[in-house]
């Protein structure tokens, strides 16, 4: 199911009694990264509703529910299918998954990056690897390229009620202490993010004078100005800041880019040090993408392809706390947290990369005069988030959902080092 504006949509299975089930999402906002899927860098999220035939009976009637909603809203189903499926012992369990019965997938959770996939659900070879811990599936992954989050729920296949006290538990092994930890949160208040008001504009100034106020603080470009433009050649991957440019912690940053031949361009943000910045920008195809440090992930993989078209692209990106929005032409390609990326305030710039070339005008940032105060923040805890210890053990905690009904639970790697993460019994109870 992708969802587009406000409305709902899921599946519905009647005309078995007290069997009757259904799972209705009221949004898809979490991007599908599976590279194997033709779902990928869409919004489609998986539905997934497990029922019983009751004895005696052969026939059920399956339903595609979309509820009303704006008159600019859609509800996509795709991919629809009814297979033969076996239960694991959930017992009186809200939720319970040992990996033993998937009919597709990896159980509760989703991939969180956009490869290279080293995450998979591991078979028992006996003798030869120790990436079981009980029966003959377990849940893996080892060895990720990126820093974040590698797996996490979704509400449309695990659904957290508000306001309500749950306890989760798993069993789990690591080799490597400090590298993945586990993360219970809630989403970012989009709201506050949305009605930040920004009163102050910077316009960057882009003539031939004002090109010495563009530095290179990462590697070597070689720089021109003219028509109100300045043009940006790379040699490898480069960093230019303008040094011009006031400190912004929460702001929108908005460009032009032109003439990029090979694509690999964009805008840098809150850049404070060569250790403490934000990218956000082009790759190529219709691939665009963040990065800060060691991390960074995809966008969009169904936006604009500006590559080599030579026309002028605008860029608007609106960062509040670790909540972005992203448009290009006037199309929004991304909404959503990314946590990876610096809240601190900096700078602004760009960046291209792999020799890549391009145009940028029409540079401004608008932003606040003054720091919000401690009060005014919106909350950005995670209701739990605790370090995995070697050798493993059991996981235990508690947590309470606040009033929203997307609390997610998420396993996420800490840096680029190398060791794995083994997953089973993975269990969530409801305190009555």
């Amino acid at each position: 199911v992708q969802l587009k504006g406000k409305r709902s949509a899921g599946i519905r299975i009647s005309g078995l009694g007290d069997n009757d089930t259904e799972r209705i999402i009221g949004k898809t906002d979490f991007i599908c990264n599976f590279p194997n899927s033709d779902k990928n860098g869409s919004y489609y999220q998986r539905v997934k509703v497990l029922f019983d035939m009751p004895k005696g009976k052969s026939k059920a009637a399956l339903s595609l529910v979309a509820t009303a909603g704006d008159a600019d809203s859609v509800a996509m189903f795709d991919d629809v299918r009814v297979v033969p499926a076996k239960r694991s012992g959930q017992g009186d369990h809200y939720y319970f998954e040992d990996f033993e019965n998937l009919d597709e997938g990896w159980g509760p959770f989703t991939y969180g990056y956009n490869g290279p996939c080293n995450t998979h659900v591991s078979e028992l070879h006996e003798g030869y690897t120790d990436d079981t811990i009980a029966g003959r599936y377990s849940m893996k992954t080892m060895n990720e390229g990126h820093v974040g989050h590698v797996l996490r729920t979704l509400p449309s296949v695990v659904a957290f009620k508000p306001n309500s006290e749950y306890t989760i538990s798993f069993d789990y092994i690591v080799d490597t202490d400090d590298l993945y930890k586990i993360v219970i949160d809630k989403p970012f208040d989009k709201s506050f993010a949305d009605s930040r008001v920004f009163e102050a504009t910077y316009k960057a100034s882009l003539t031939a004078d004002s090109l010495s106020s563009f530095v290179d603080v990462i590697g070597k470009t070689d720089k021109t100005a003219d028509n109100g433009a300045i043009k940006v050649l790379s040699h490898g991957d480069a960093y230019v800041i303008n040094e011009d440019s006031s400190p912004v912690a929460d702001g929108e940053y908005m460009f032009t880019i032109s003439g990029s031949d090979t694509g690999r361009c964009g805008g840098v943000i809150r850049y404070a040090s060569k250790d403490q910045f934000g990218f956000i920008g082009y790759d190529t195809g219709s691939k665009w993408v963040w990065s800060a440090g060691d991390a960074w992930g995809t966008l969009s993989n169904s936006g604009p392809d500006i590559m080599g078209d030579k026309k002028p692209h605008t860029v608007k990106v609106r960062f509040v706390g670790s909540y972005y929005k992203v448009w290009v032409d006037g199309e929004q390609i991304f909404a959503g947290v990314i946590k990876a990326m610096p809240t601190a305030s900096g700078k602004t710039g760009f960046r291209n990369w792999y020799n890549s070339s391009a145009s940028y005008s029409n540079v401004s940032v608008n932003h606040s005069k003054k720091p919000l105060a401690p009060d005014e923040l919106a909350s950005d805890e995670p209701l739990i988030e605790k370090n995995l210890t070697t050798p493993g053990g059991t996981f235990t905690a508690s947590f309470k959902t606040t009033q929203s009904r997307d609390t997610f639970i998420a396993f996420e790697k800490l840096n680029k080092g190398q060791g794995k993460l083994v997953i089973d019994n993975f269990t969530i109870d409801e305190k009555k």
